[in-house]
């Protein structure tokens, strides 16, 4: 079940790359921009998508609704209030927000998180993934996999169907022919005109039991998850857009001497402790110890948004020569923030993103000490001759 749910929480992450790409729409925004990829990006406090668009669709603002259009590849839609309504999209459609209503038929799958969610009988897909307060799902899936609070199933899902949430019901048009996982306070309640399969029941255990996922503690974990990563994927966009000579210096940094880069940062590393810990038990050392101190917390929160947003100009643009840095960054960086909050892997990938960033910036500052220490040399020479 964690394991689907990432996919879920990915989505929301993903969320902020609408906002990223959009952020030069003015607030009244109708119409959609295309890139010359046939990507288009729409953003504004009210925001209507009624053109079909070749590529992928970006929609995001405070009230977001996407027409009859056809979308040649994904629709990503986040907001206050989401509806997709009628629209047929050739990949997988990934929507968020306070409200989200879906109409749409799609070729892949549909993620989407809110508070309230509801997915229309006209929805078609391969699966369908939901993490909200109260979940309705009507229309014909092959697989779903919902956390939340309350659950509707009112629809049909042919293979398997995976639900943790407190209460759980399968109304008069439910129909289920694969395997049913329920793990939630009470029974299933299940209309006499459902058609479904044997139910798997689980009852949630307690706060105070010890289980590792229980109803409170499981909503509240995705949602620390959620929170974390996004603040991730923010800071890399803010890096990327006022500091993206630096992100970009660091890739080609870490693509010219890897080895060089995380050993100096694995030295830094250890010498922030060795060096700061005798001048703070100093009397006269002590300014000096505490700016080092601030310089390294400040690396330490930065470093794993600025590894993310150097890496993945790096990845991306190994696999897909051309692709927007910006964009790039950011999704890298959500990735990370994800992997980041897996127990034991997360600890090590915080530490090799902070090794690396420690690493560029010692880099960066031997290479300034090397070009002053060259300039004194030649204007030495240059006075001698003379």
């Amino acid at each position: 079940m964690k394991k689907r749910l990432l996919k879920i929480i990915a989505m929301v992450v993903l969320m902020t790359v609408i906002m990223c790409q959009a952020v030069w729409a003015d607030d009244s925004a109708s119409t959609c921009k295309t890139d010359a990829a046939g990507n288009a990006f729409i953003a504004g406090n009210e925001v209507t998508a009624g053109d079909d668009v070749d590529n992928e669709l970006f929609a995001a603002g405070q009230t977001v609704t996407a027409g009859k259009v056809n979308v040649g590849n994904n629709l990503f839609a986040a907001g206050g209030d989401v509806t997709v309504d009628g629209t047929l999209v050739k990949g997988t459609v990934f929507a968020a927000g306070y409200n989200v209503s879906i109409n749409a038929k799609a070729s892949g799958n549909i993620w989407t998180a809110g508070n309230y969610v509801e997915l229309s009988e006209s929805c078609a897909a391969k699966a369908v993934g939901a993490a909200a307060n109260e979940v309705v799902i009507r229309g014909e899936y092959k697989s779903a996999h919902i956390i939340a609070k309350n659950v509707t199933i009112d629809g049909t899902v042919t293979d398997e169907l995976d639900i943790t949430a407190d209460q759980v019901e399968f109304g008069p048009n439910a129909v289920v022919k694969g395997t049913i996982k329920v793990e939630a306070d009470t029974e299933p309640a299940v209309d006499r005109a459902a058609a479904v399969s044997e139910i798997d029941y689980t009852q949630s255990e307690t706060e105070d039991s010890g289980y590792p996922y229980n109803r409170e503690s499981g909503v509240n974990s995705v949602l620390n998850i959620v929170l974390s990563a996004l603040g991730v994927v923010i800071i890399a966009f803010l890096l990327s857009v006022f500091a993206g000579s630096g992100v970009e210096s660091a890739k080609r940094m870490i693509e010219s001497k890897p080895v060089v880069v995380l050993v100096s940062g694995l030295l830094a590393n250890i010498a922030v402790v060795v060096i700061t810990v005798p001048l703070m038990l100093t009397g006269f050392g002590i300014r000096t110890g505490l700016l080092i101190v601030v310089m390294y917390a400040a690396i330490l929160i930065v470093g794993t948004a600025f590894a993310s947003a150097s890496l993945g100009r790096l990845a991306f643009e190994r696999i897909r020569p051309g692709f927007n840095p910006l964009l790039s960054s950011v999704i890298c960086a959500a990735a990370i923030g994800l992997l980041k909050e897996v127990p034991y892997v997360g600890f090590l990938i915080s530490f090799a993103c902070e090794i690396y960033t420690l690493g560029y910036f010692v880099q960066l500052a031997y290479g300034e000490v090397k070009i002053i220490s060259s300039s004194k040399t030649v204007e030495k020479e240059l006075n001698i001759l003379e």
